[in-house]
């Protein structure tokens, strides 16, 4: 499971209500539309240039915020382009809170403590 750290399921926490499996299905679907994002946004941000940085999950994650403000026509084209469908939606939430849920978490907990990595200076 990607929600692991020394081997214990932080998961239960992250997401009240969302069953272990909804929970991975929702990361997994968040990680796949942020991945699929990612050569079609190089193409057509940066045709032709090999030194390019951006963050296709920042931009995924942005995209997913205005889907949920959307309606008609522009929600569409833009499950068009994170290629989800109306059934995906409550995954994607699912699958976002985790992913920021986890990031909160180790960001506080790099705050006292050199936990996944971090030091403090």
């Amino acid at each position: 499971m990607i929600l692991r750290y020394e081997n214990k399921l932080i998961s239960g926490w992250i997401v009240v209500g969302a069953s272990s499996q909804s929970l991975q299905e929702g990361v997994d679907l968040v990680t796949r539309v942020s991945n699929d994002l990612f050569p079609s946004l190089y193409g057509a941000l940066a045709p032709g240039q090999t030194n390019v940085v951006f963050g296709a999950f920042g931009i995924t994650n942005n995209l997913a915020m205005l889907l949920e403000a959307s309606s008609g026509k522009t929600r569409q084209e833009i499950m068009k382009v994170l290629n989800v469908t109306l059934e995906d939606i409550a995954a994607l939430r699912v699958g976002f809170k985790a992913y920021c849920t986890l990031f909160l978490v180790i960001k506080y907990t790099c705050l006292v403590s050199p936990l996944f990595g971090c030091s403090r200076s």
